[in-house]
């Protein structure tokens, strides 16, 4: 198993994608190699998600209580969910002791198997 860390300040990761996070945490990706599936899980330091947001967050245009006023539209966790299933994952939210977290599962291809 190997390990890779973003900087939530990375452009592959801009700060704005974390916004519920105070202490702006290195994310953390482990790869996962059994069964060739990549699983990458990213925590933070904030509210957690709350009962309606766990169900209905990946859905388009959701936009939480008291989210009106942020300049966002809804889309960023329906885009990654739609990402995963098209790559044979699932994109999965749940709360940790510290806060949210998403977990998104990629099915690994082979060159053999890109080229089919």
């Amino acid at each position: 198993m190997s390990l890779k860390q973003f900087s939530t300040s990375s452009p592959a990761l801009p700060g704005s994608s974390f916004p519920a996070s105070e202490s702006r945490q290195p994310v953390t990706a482990p790869e996962e190699e059994q069964d060739r599936i990549l699983e990458v899980v990213v925590e933070d330091d904030g509210p957690g998600f709350g009962p309606e947001e766990l169900r209905h967050a990946t859905e388009p245009f959701y936009r939480g209580e008291g989210q009106m006023e942020q300049c966002h539209f809804g889309l960023g966790l329906y885009i990654c969910r739609l990402i995963c299933a098209k790559c044979g994952g699932s994109l999965a939210l749940s709360n940790s002791v510290r806060g949210g977290r998403v977990t998104a599962r990629f099915k690994i291809f082979s060159e053999k198997q890109k080229s089919r």
